[in-house]
């Protein structure tokens, strides 16, 4: 069993005769505790080559603190997310639950023990008046080694580690503004074992230099691939997790490459991207079902909530919400399943090689701001020409139609987005307004799609011998969701052809 929680915190290289500066009169701290004091042991694991380590992921298992376990931290924005599983019998090998997160990153390549660190920790904790606690100042006094090391060689230093909890802005700032005061800087390193071992603080980010309005279509669509690639080895862990809102961010990257692919196709030898395409779209699909339970139940969730409660019938709240948590659950293990198989592995694979290696068509390399402009008047047309079929169709099949129009919409934004380094505004209004047409059929379709479920699952619901009163309630204001989304389109799209 594993349990997670997200990590805020800031490191700072200081001085060994350095003094902790007073915390008391800092915004919002009523009381300061402590100072507690621990020895904490950590052994960290990694490939050879630091597979995980050059990713700012870090694994290990650390003893002698309140949170004995091994700890895995994957960077997210802003913070890290720590997902913890207990000690074990073992000593030498990772959890397997740990293990298949970062499977990834690793594939089949054994992770072995690669350094210790050991930390005499003393904690202070902020606290308010309501003795929630703010923050927490940890001076740490570091000595390492590497594994492999001659004679243990050992690296010792002195770090003091600000962990936020509930600390509002202003606090976090003063405790920046305090700590760097007292002759702290920002930390060499982007963790205990990334300055042990020399990592680069910058690695994690995916950091590549800029792209220019001159490029050529290869420079910036090579420039544009590399970043996808990028994105999905970071949210290839997170999504193995099943963090929040990362296999649906991971869902947009791979729609993302495949829309690149297909929007400009003239670039690329189609005969060696087809099958990329194919494959991309087959893990959308599956990346696909989670996210779309998720939307649903939220959905769903909001709707019951908004309905008086005597409509209410037979807890169907807490009977739904099961039945829609175990679709999830069973989802997002068909997600880990297509993520462990060699299918998977084999189109990351193919990924790389095509944003390092792309396979460019015979047409000549031209300038892409001269070219590719003319990639989003296509794309743009065969949104019109959608949205024709749809307001042409009879009522059974415009849900259906609207839904290609937003699909389109969608390969508008996605082609506007890879050209804004060379178009800039131009690029960036285009985006805008696709994205708002998409967005308004997002809710469309959302309304469409959780029909079909509320359906199924009065069909259940009877089968147990339940009342299905309130889902026929449900169905009924989806159904008169529809209308009302279907009107707030049109008037976006009017909106939509005159900015155009």
């Amino acid at each position: 069993m594993t349990s997670r929680h997200r990590e805020v915190e800031h490191t700072y290289d200081v001085e060994a005769a350095a003094e902790l500066p007073p915390l008391v009169d800092l915004p919002d701290v009523a009381s300061v505790g402590g100072p507690l004091r621990y020895r904490l042991e950590a052994h960290y694991f990694d490939t050879e080559d630091l597979a995980l380590g050059r990713r700012g992921i870090t694994l290990r298992r650390r003893t002698g603190g309140n949170d004995d376990g091994w700890h895995l931290k994957l960077p997210v924005r802003g913070a890290r997310q720590e997902i913890h599983a207990p000690l074990g019998r073992t000593v030498t090998a990772p959890p397997i639950a740990l293990r298949r997160i970062v499977q990834g990153v690793v594939r089949e390549v054994p992770l072995g023990y690669v350094a210790t660190v050991t930390t005499e920790r003393t904690i202070a904790s902020l606290r308010d008046g309501d003795d929630a606690l703010l923050a927490e100042l940890c001076d740490d006094s570091v000595v390492a080694t590497r594994a492999g090391d001659a004679g243990d060689e050992e690296h010792v230093w002195r770090e003091w580690e600000v962990e936020l909890h509930a600390a509002a802005p202003r606090l976090s700032k003063a405790l920046r503004r305090l700590v760097r005061g007292a002759g702290a800087v920002p930390a060499s390193g982007p963790s205990k074992l990334g300055r042990l071992m020399h990592l680069d603080a910058d690695a994690s980010l995916a950091s590549r230099p800029g792209i220019g309005p001159g490029a050529s279509e290869h420079d910036l669509l090579s420039w544009h691939l590399v970043g996808l690639v990028a994105d999905l080895q970071r949210l290839d862990p997170m999504a193995r997790a099943d963090l929040p809102d990362a296999v649906h961010q991971l869902r947009l990257v791979v729609r993302r490459f495949r829309s690149a692919l297909r929007s400009f196709s003239a670039c690329f030898d189609g005969a060696a991207t087809e099958q990329l395409r194919d494959e991309l779209r087959w893990i959308g699909d599956v990346l696909g079902r989670p996210r779309d339970l998720e939307v649903l139940q939220e959905q769903l969730s909001e709707l019951l909530m908004d309905q008086p409660r005597q409509l209410v019938r037979g807890r169907m709240g807490t009977w739904m919400g099961a039945r829609l948590r175990a679709q999830h659950r069973a989802a997002h293990q068909d997600v880990l399943v297509a993520m462990a198989s060699d299918r998977y592995f084999a189109l990351v694979d193919a990924l790389e090689a095509c944003a390092t290696d792309p396979p460019w068509s015979e047409r000549p390399d031209r300038k892409a701001s001269t070219t590719l402009p003319k990639v989003l008047h296509r794309e743009w047309r065969r949104v019109e020409k959608a949205v024709k079929e749809a307001d042409a169709a009879d009522q059974r099949d415009r849900a259906e139609l609207l839904h290609r129009v937003r699909k389109k919409a969608k390969r508008v934004r996605y082609a506007a987005e890879a050209l804004k380094p060379v178009l800039g505004a131009e690029a960036r209004d285009t985006a805008a307004t696709a994205k708002k047409v998409q967005r308004s059929l997002g809710a469309h379709h959302d309304a469409h799609v959780a029909i079909d479920h509320v359906l199924g699952l009065a069909d259940a619901a009877y089968d147990d011998g339940r009342d299905t009163f309130t889902l026929g309630l449900l169905a009924a204001r989806l159904e008169a969701a529809l209308a009302t989304h279907d009107a707030a389109f049109r008037r976006t799209w009017k909106r939509a052809r005159a900015h155009h």
